[in-house]
């Protein structure tokens, strides 16, 4: 197996990419998703929240794209949180794998 890279989610791409896609990526990378992104998804499951029947639906929807075990998915805090690094420690980003977990 090759090393593998990761793809930074955003809502445009996970709500509208098939399920299938996804699962063809994650044969080559793993997932970052931003804790905001992730936080509006998982409000679909809380009974109080005030959204509508198919904002819910669409939310949980992009969530069950990842069901497989075999798919990595991990929380960053924003994707500002990745650009920010390199200024701040005046190194590359570089292993990714040394700043999320």
């Amino acid at each position: 197996m090759g090393v593998r890279r990761f793809v930074v989610l955003d809502k445009s791409f996970l709500f509208g990419v098939r399920k299938e896609i996804i699962a063809g990526l994650s044969e080559r990378y793993d997932f970052l998703a931003s804790e905001s992104l992730l936080g509006e998804c998982f409000q679909s499951f809380i009974p109080s929240q005030k959204k509508d029947q198919r904002t819910r639906w669409e939310n949980a929807a992009a969530l069950m794209k990842f069901s497989n075990e075999d798919y990595r998915l991990f929380r960053i805090p924003s994707s500002g949180f990745l650009v920010g690094i390199e200024p701040r420690t005046r190194r590359p980003c570089w292993p990714i794998e040394d700043y999320i977990g």
